[in-house]
């Protein structure tokens, strides 16, 4: 007969061989600089930011949290994970430093300590040049996609005739362009992309109306790091690497003035 002890030994063997053995990082940044490496998770499924081009990661901030990384003489080792998972892999420490296009609101400030933001982004208005400017804009027809934020947010400015709902961004877009709206309310980077896209459509983009400052994230308590991390994106904005990278991606500096 077998005994109690031998079968918890056998059933703590069969658990510790079907438990997925990822890595387990834990790492201040001492360790990190020891090691040489950041291991860094995004969900690479949200293009132009991070996505795959075949078999390799890049977008906008993989460009941009490898040169921070470069800046601190590290290696990056990049993880692919669902964007739920992010910030509770930090937690279990999975990995040292998230970068996916997150805003830090007070729910996420609570669960990790945030970097410096490394772009900023937001509401714009899109249209003729005269009907964009501050002033302009009062009493114009706005549109915008249903379901979107800058329809509450436009209706929090109060400064339009009206703000009308299209089933997607580019039905919003087009009527501002055929005429049957003043302005296009959209998120910038959007509106960039579709300036680029559109040179000769006679229109321009607004400052940002309503702004959100995007950031990363490390483990809470992991405050040297997120100071070191501040302090190179600080260094790669003031030698010009950071200009070079969204100017690439963007046609513009997306950093937050």
């Amino acid at each position: 007969m077998i005994s109690l002890k031998t079968l918890l030994k056998a059933v703590l063997a069969t658990i510790v061989l079907v438990m997925p053995m990822g890595p387990s990082v834990a790492r201040d940044l001492a360790e990190i600089h020891e090691t040489g490496k950041i291991v860094i998770a995004t969900e690479a499924y949200f293009a132009p930011f991070a996505f795959y081009q075949g078999d390799k990661l890049t977008g906008f901030e993989v460009d941009i949290a490898n040169a921070m990384a470069a800046q601190m003489k590290l290696k990056p080792e990049w993880v692919n994970i669902g964007f739920d998972a992010l910030l509770v892999g930090l937690q279990q420490d999975r990995w040292d430093w998230v970068v996916a296009s997150m805003t830090p609101t007070p729910e996420r400030e609570k669960a990790a300590t945030w970097v410096d933001p490394h772009y900023c982004s937001g509401m714009v208005a899109v249209g003729k040049p005269e009907a964009v400017t501050r002033d302009g804009m009062k009493g114009k027809r706005a549109a915008a996609q249903t379901g979107s934020v800058y329809v509450d947010r436009a209706n929090r400015l109060g400064i339009f005739s009206s703000v009308t709902n299209y089933p997607q961004d580019t039905n919003a877009r087009m009527a501002m362009m055929t005429g049957r709206a003043d302005i296009w309310l959209t998120d910038s980077l959007v509106a960039l992309q579709a300036a680029k896209a559109t040179p000769d459509a006679g229109v321009v983009i607004s400052p940002l109306l309503v702004q959100e400052r995007i950031a990363s994230a490390v483990k809470k308590g992991r405050d040297d790091l997120a100071r070191a991390l501040s302090q190179a994106l600080a260094q790669i904005i003031a030698d010009g690497t950071y200009a070079q990278i969204s100017n690439r991606w963007f046609g513009a500096d997306i950093s937050c003035k």
